[in-house]
């Protein structure tokens, strides 16, 4: 088993939901016990009237966004719950937008200093 913390938002959105058992996901609107999760989000899907959107989908979506706000891949992984970072990799997306943002890091950075490839300080400039 793994932890996954609760951001404020997921907090507020379920603390503003009507309570109506002592699961997060009870019982639905048409008043019969939820059973399988899945069948459940398929069910919903097609009431929204969503195709081409898959279960996993939402957890390649929290990675992705995860991976675009900068939350460094080790930590990625240990919420994903994967046992490699090879597995974790496949939800790095790197946008050309991200990569500017990264690039412009070292921008706002800067030391005036340049380094060899071991880190060292060669010269200031």
């Amino acid at each position: 088993s793994r932890t996954v913390p609760m951001n404020r938002l997921v907090r507020e959105t379920l603390s503003a939901l009507p309570r109506v058992s002592d699961h997060v996901f009870g019982t639905p609107w048409n008043g019969r016990p939820m059973g399988a999760i899945k069948t459940a989000f398929n069910n919903a899907l097609r009431e929204a009237g969503i195709t081409g959107f898959r279960f996993h989908d939402l957890r390649h979506t929290f990675a992705s966004r995860l991976v675009r706000s900068g939350v460094d891949l080790v930590t990625v992984k240990e919420l994903l719950g994967h046992k490699s970072i090879q597995m974790t990799l496949r939800y790095a997306h790197p946008t050309p937008e991200g990569k500017r943002r990264a690039v412009e890091i070292l921008a706002e950075n800067a030391t005036n200093t340049l380094l060899d490839e071991k880190g060292s300080r060669v010269v200031a400039l």
